[in-house]
């Protein structure tokens, strides 16, 4: 943009200050009347410039405005999955109160700015860690429930079988991520201070196949049924996590639980959780 310059006279020589005359200098021309506005060019040059100084800010706002909305690159989509893996390892091994950052930042070797960039504060991450399985695994089950609701009536063993049988599978499938998360789930489950953190991420779920089991067994007392479930949930996490001692008390070198097994046994402790006292 190209703006003329101005003559002396025309801005920085008047007179400022009021309506006295101005003398243009010591040749003595005729006095030159001035008011307390600038010229007309001098307006011009001013809103010129603030023009220019609206269109850098807006500039500015604009180019902010597309870096928050810039999806995150495949290199930091990754660089929190492996912090997040992590995470489940060591809070999984530690528990909330031995885990620290600095342990989470050395399991997966990125400095602990960056598991604070990614995951916040350890409570926050704590969450984060938990919650993402979470999701994934209560929509395994919903679906299971729903393609066996399809099929026909269900018995009681039925809908144990569809709480149970997607994680057990994901434990053995999955890979070793997902035995970590069942350690990391009992010590939710083991701890009042995550109630809410229970309440957000699995009581919806656990919830809907109360009602299901309730719809089986009408009158019975909601609280009988719940007892029932959460011994289930206790035994499925023994079932993924604590094959060893299965096999070390039964003198044989590897885990042979099987899934059915589970599904008896749980389906049998829910059925008589349920029978009056």
């Amino acid at each position: 943009m190209h703006f003329e310059p101005l003559k002396r006279d025309a801005l920085f020589g008047q007179y400022l200050g009021g309506s006295q005359p101005h003398w243009p200098g010591p040749d003595k021309g005729e006095p030159v009347a001035c008011s307390c506005h600038v010229s007309s060019r001098a307006g011009c040059y001013i809103e010129h410039v603030t023009k220019i100084k609206q269109y850098a800010s807006a500039h500015r706002r604009i180019r902010v405005e597309k870096q928050r909305k810039r999806a995150p690159s495949q290199r930091s989509l990754q660089t929190k999955t492996r912090i997040l893996d992590a995470a489940e390892r060591v809070f999984s091994q530690h528990g909330f109160d031995g885990a620290t950052i600095r342990d989470i930042a050395a399991e997966a070797g990125v400095p602990a700015g960056l598991v604070h960039h990614h995951g916040g504060g350890k409570e926050e991450l704590f969450h984060r860690t938990v919650a993402r399985r979470a999701q994934e695994l209560s929509q395994l089950r919903l679906e299971a429930l729903a393609t066996r609701k399809a099929a026909g009536p269900m018995a009681l063993r039925d809908v144990v079988c569809c709480f149970l049988e997607p994680y057990v599978r994901m434990a053995r499938e999955g890979g070793p991520q997902w035995l970590a998360y069942a350690r990391l789930v009992a010590h939710v489950s083991a701890d009042p201070r995550w109630r809410g953190l229970a309440a957000e991420w699995f009581d919806p779920t656990m919830g809907r196949f109360i009602d299901e089991i309730a719809a089986l067994h009408p009158g019975v007392p909601r609280r009988a049924v719940a007892t029932g479930f959460v011994y289930s949930v206790a035994a499925m996490l023994a079932h993924v996590t604590s094959g060893w001692r299965i096999a070390a008390l039964a003198g044989e070198q590897e885990a042979t639980a099987v899934a059915e097994d589970l599904v008896t046994f749980c389906a049998a402790g829910v059925e008589a959780a349920l029978r009056p006292h």
